[in-house]
């Protein structure tokens, strides 16, 4: 088994000196040394460096060059691909990666870690480990390995992984569908019916982009909070395509007179051509009044979907060769909408 490993920096890139982390360039190698010392079994790695930055420094030109250089991947000489990244941004980066690189034939996995390589409580080295497991033993996809701090590591399908949580470090996948377990050395495959099967994910998808990716058309983040007032945000019309605004748990936002509510703030960027859509809400049967002012001002809702998966996604849409962009809204991209279950 041949892996290539792809290095972008972020923690699992690092290194502390006088209690600060910085990328250290010695990283990649120091973690695939300790692995193959560790193991000796078939698989065989290739090391490149993409990119040497913490991953709060991410920005566009990174993921074109990350996403160009998966696109590029030759598919027919490696087994499954391993990115080094950092956990700050990993959920929008794999998510991102496999909606884009949806039709790469081979699997690709998004690694990162708490802290780096040589601290007592780091998990680099069991991510690395889960990685190169889960494609021994034939998984397929698009996916995130994580060792929590409860000690169990699971597989997460890249789209359904949620940002960690600030007090533990750990990762969750969306609805806690995973796709395996690695425990005592073993990968466990998940059976859980709001996955796609290890069948679906082993064949690619149609491609989004003709030639290199590029990421023009923007997309701004916005949250749903008591007093936000929307004429304080300044949102540059010529190269912003959307805007997504975290609703409530319950699906709503403000509808308070003025500025201080999202239909105005709709309409204005109507006006300018900027689409508007809502994520971290669920489908229901009944619907606030509030909701339906929303909706009637044009809001577009992403239903059951991570907020990563959700940015991901319009970025993915507005930025594709594909000329209706309304379907790969509407549809999934990469199986990043989590099924709901029947009541």
């Amino acid at each position: 088994m041949k892996i290539l490993v792809l290095s972008t920096g972020g923690t699992i890139g690092s290194a502390a000196k006088d209690g600060v982390m910085s990328p250290d360039k010695n990283a990649m190698a120091l973690l695939v040394l300790l692995y193959e010392s560790s193991f000796q079994d078939v698989a065989e790695f290739d090391c490149e460096s993409v990119s040497d930055i913490l991953s709060e420094n991410v920005t566009e030109p990174f993921y074109e060059k990350l996403i160009n250089r998966l696109l590029a991947v030759d598919a027919e000489k490696y087994d499954g691909v391993i990115v080094l990244h950092g956990t700050d941004t990993l959920a929008y980066t794999s998510s991102l990666a496999a909606m884009v690189c949806r039709s790469l034939p081979i699997p690709v996995s998004f690694v990162g870690a708490n802290y780096p390589l040589k601290h007592p409580k780091s998990n680099a080295f069991i991510n690395f480990r889960a990685a190169v497991e889960y494609l021994k033993a034939g998984g397929k996809g698009f996916f995130v390995p994580y060792e929590n701090s409860d000690g169990k590591t699971y597989i997460h399908l890249a789209t359904r992984l949620t940002e960690a949580d600030f007090l533990h470090d750990d990762f969750h996948s969306l609805g806690d569908a995973v796709l395996a377990e690695f425990k005592d050395g073993k990968i466990i495959f998940s059976n859980d019916s709001r996955l796609p099967s290890q069948e679906e994910l082993s064949k690619p998808l149609s491609g989004i982009t003709d030639g290199e990716f590029e990421l023009p058309g923007r997309v701004v983040l916005l949250k749903s909070y008591p007093g936000l007032d929307y004429s304080e945000l300044h949102i540059k019309h010529d190269n912003v395509c959307a805007v997504l605004n975290i609703t409530y748990h319950t699906g709503t936002a403000s509808c308070a007179d003025g500025d201080f509510g999202l239909p105005e703030f709709c309409d204005k960027c109507h006006k300018n051509g900027i689409d508007v859509y809502l994520a971290g809400l669920k489908k229901t049967d009944d619907i606030y009044e509030t909701s339906k002012c929303i909706y009637e001002h044009g809001a577009e809702p992403i239903y059951s979907v991570s907020v990563p998966a959700a940015v991901s996604k319009l970025r993915a849409a507005y930025n594709s060769s594909l000329e209706n962009i309304d379907t790969l809204i509407s549809d999934d991209i990469y199986y990043e909408t989590l099924p709901q279950e029947e009541k």
